[in-house]
């Protein structure tokens, strides 16, 4: 089994080393970490057959875009991420307002930072990706002294005059869903290995085999059951094996 983990920013990827290898199932699965962006995304041609493919924000939108018949996991960003982020900004920035630029959880959540940081924030949600110029401008034309963001974000603002601070992942959120990623994987390899027994079952039977799905559509029909029944429709998707 094959997982491809795009990591969210070059300083993560000796985190999520460490915790794959401490990972107690890491024997189950092959797991390749790339550091890219999603421009990087764009231009990447896959070597070899993933199973299950990780992500976050326009990266996972992109992953979601190129490759829509694979599951694609989300790397979350917690309401502890964005505070560790915020704590950080006022430490080492001593800012006064904290602009907090990108799509990391709902409009109302980012209300209550505030009073846990101690710093004053607004929050300007990127809608796509060549929105991230007009939400920085916009929290500088708010009063914001400091940008907090995505990996993205950094980049763009790292050599202007403003500072930034990188929102990083959680050690506890890296294990969860490399976790999941692996019993994903479990699972697309056991749907594979009996859609591979059905099609050699069929293949080789004498009798008219019908697979009918859970909404009564017949969606695969062998040989004979095709010479049976020559009328038969199969829904889309399906066909002869």
């Amino acid at each position: 089994m094959d997982i491809l983990f795009v990591v969210p920013y070059p300083e993560l990827e000796p985190v999520v080393q460490e915790v794959y290898e401490e990972y107690p199932e890491k024997d189950k699965v092959t797991v390749e970490f790339k550091v890219m962006t999603v421009d990087r995304v764009r231009e990447y041609k896959m070597e070899r057959e993933y199973d299950v493919l990780v992500g976050r924000n326009f990266t996972l939108e992109e992953l979601k875009r190129q490759y829509p018949t694979k599951p694609v996991i989300n790397i979350p960003i917690t309401g502890y991420d964005i505070v560790q982020a915020l704590y950080e900004a006022k430490r080492i920035y001593h800012c006064r307002k904290v602009g907090i630029v990108g799509r990391f959880f709902h409009m109302y959540q980012y209300e209550h930072m505030e009073g846990i940081a101690g710093v004053e924030t607004s929050y300007h949600p990127v809608g796509q990706e060549h929105d991230l110029e007009y939400c920085v401008a916009e929290a500088m034309k708010q009063g914001c002294d400091c940008i907090i963001g995505g990996y993205s974000t950094y980049l763009y603002l790292k050599d202007s005059p403003i500072p930034v601070v990188t929102i990083k992942v959680s050690r506890e959120t890296i294990y969860n869903v490399l976790d999941e990623a692996v019993h994903i994987a479990e699972e697309v390899k056991r749907e594979r290995e009996r859609s591979e027994l059905f099609r050699i079952i069929t293949q080789i039977s004498n009798a008219g085999i019908f697979y009918v799905n859970s909404k009564g559509r017949i969606e695969i029909a062998n040989s004979e059951a095709r010479r049976l029944f020559p009328n038969v429709q199969v829904s889309n998707g399906g066909g002869l094996i």
